[in-house]
């Protein structure tokens, strides 16, 4: 029997996550404002928050080749935070809204989920399994720290937008408008800074103003270039010449070409 090393659990670097829902603006179902039939926004708030950090939750356990996860109620409530009530609303929300399918089996005695789109899809996201973790390993804290208030659910719904638009062709950043934050997630487009500075502080975005050359006029109002965490991109690693790449030393001016400079500048003449 081997001794037990103390040694974090191994977690990998990045988790897969379907992105399709997110491009196609559904993650404006995931409200705060009282409806028809949801009258209570308080309630319908706590509901979106809890149901967005389960379905990262279940991204970040779910079996990469199969797009199932094996769990239970007390393996989720360790990795989430949350209790088994919330969970269970949660699980029923993503179900509705078509994101997983449960097997009708009870939660308690061991289930498979299996993430929708998983495998059907050509393209998907990447989480940073390994930043959002806590020290050990064993729970998910950066998700935990999100609380049941307005400010975490537009970082939640921003920070799965960023996630969700993340481009290869950009060096894995994504550069989209407080506009298009707003139409993706339903964000008020007054909240989304203030949703964005969330995520700078804890650690799991940062960001720089973009290139306005490579934007058309309708872009350009309040455009950054944003940096997910956690995936081994930095913006040190986006200034690095590319492979192959020579670079070339300027040469030291000859002091025969400095005096005449000098010259030129106090308006004499040179030879």
């Amino acid at each position: 029997m081997s001794a037990n090393t103390g040694k974090r659990p191994q977690v990998s670097l990045f988790s897969k996550m379907p992105i399709k829902w997110i491009q196609d603006g559904e993650l404006v179902k995931f409200g705060n404002r009282p409806t028809p039939t949801a009258k209570k926004a308080l309630k319908l708030q706590n509901g979106s928050i809890a149901a967005l950090k389960l379905y990262m939750t279940l991204c970040i356990k779910t079996t990469f080749g199969t797009g199932e996860v094996n769990t239970t109620y007390n393996k989720l409530i360790a990795l989430s935070g949350m209790s088994r009530p919330v969970i269970a609303r949660a699980l029923k929300r993503l179900v509705e809204e078509g994101l997983i399918t449960k097997k009708s089996q009870s939660l308690c005695e061991g289930s498979s989920i299996y993430i929708n789109g998983w495998l059907e899809q050509s393209y998907y996201g990447m989480l940073p399994k390994r930043w959002l973790h806590d020290d050990k390993g064993m729970t998910i804290m950066k998700l935990i720290d999100f609380n049941y208030s307005t400010v975490s659910l537009y970082a939640l719904k921003v920070y799965l937008v960023l996630i969700g638009f993340r481009d290869r062709h950009k060096n894995g950043l994504a550069v989209i408008s407080y506009n298009a934050i707003s139409r993706y997630t339903g964000v008020p487009k007054y909240r989304v800074a203030e949703a964005i500075t969330k995520l700078y502080d804890m650690n799991l975005i940062s960001y720089r103003q973009a290139d306005f050359t490579d934007l058309n006029e309708d872009e350009i109002d309040r455009t950054n270039r944003y940096l997910v965490k956690g995936l081994n991109i930095t913006w040190t690693s986006l200034n690095q010449p590319s492979v192959g790449a020579k670079s070339v030393a300027p040469k030291k001016p000859s002091e025969r070409a400095i005096n005449a400079a000098n010259a030129f500048a106090s308006g004499g003449r040179t030879l």
